[in-house]
């Protein structure tokens, strides 16, 4: 389990990543039989808000990260 929370500061963002502090919540399950190892996980972000350089706002945004891995070792 993670939780992770990046205070906004309210200063002008880059035009390629438009944030501004964030806040996020993840899990993630392993599972390991014999020589496999299967991983997976998700995490929720709430972005917030952000002005860009060029004058572009950008509010209340989220997003949803999922992954997973299988690992065989011999």
């Amino acid at each position: 389990v993670t939780l992770s929370h990046e205070p906004s500061n309210g200063d002008i963002t880059g035009n390629l990543g438009p944030t501004d502090g964030f806040t996020s919540a993840g899990a993630a399950i392993v599972y390991t039989a014999g020589s496999m190892k299967i991983t997976g996980g998700v995490r929720y972000l709430d972005i917030g808000g952000a002005t860009t350089r060029i004058g572009a706002n950008f509010e209340d945004n989220s997003g949803v990260a999922a992954g997973v891995r299988i690992a065989y070792n011999y």
